[in-house]
């Protein structure tokens, strides 16, 4: 089976696809559909072309946009995972700086002030995962 173009329930499978695409011409991206003749009209050179022509256009169209939305969130996912210690980072320096709030411990709830020496006494990440992994009584990441 060739290409499939999936939009919501409704999909298209093209078999046997050849590009007959001019650069040179018009791209026919603005098209009007007239209900009355059942047509297809390129607004922007008033060409008429085929209803095919217009479906298969239109599946190049939500396929490429399905490329470029996927690899956007790929991205973005890629780049919140990079960076979610500078965002953490952030939101303690943003609580410190407040003068009237600190930020809290995730896990006791408890007020870490700059004084209590934050940062200063580190663990593996290893190790750590591996103290997490056994109060929640599953196996450690990694």
């Amino acid at each position: 089976m060739g290409d499939i173009v999936q939009v919501g329930d409704f999909s298209i499978a093209r078999k046997g696809r050849i590009d007959r695409f001019d650069p040179k011409a018009c791209r026919h991206i603005r098209v009007e559909l007239n209900d009355h003749g059942e047509t297809v009209t390129c607004r922007d050179c008033g060409v008429q072309v085929s209803a095919y022509w217009a479906l298969n256009a239109l599946a190049d169209f939500w396929k490429e946009h399905e490329r470029k939305y996927s690899a956007a969130v790929r991205k973005l996912n890629e780049d919140k995972a990079a960076k979610l210690h500078l965002i953490a980072a952030r939101v303690v320096e943003k609580a410190w700086r407040s003068h009237s709030m600190v930020p809290c411990c995730p896990h006791c709830g408890e007020g870490i002030n700059a004084k209590d020496g934050f940062g200063e006494t580190l663990v593996s990440k290893r190790i750590d995962e591996a103290r997490r992994a056994a109060r929640k009584g599953g196996q450690p990441n990694g």
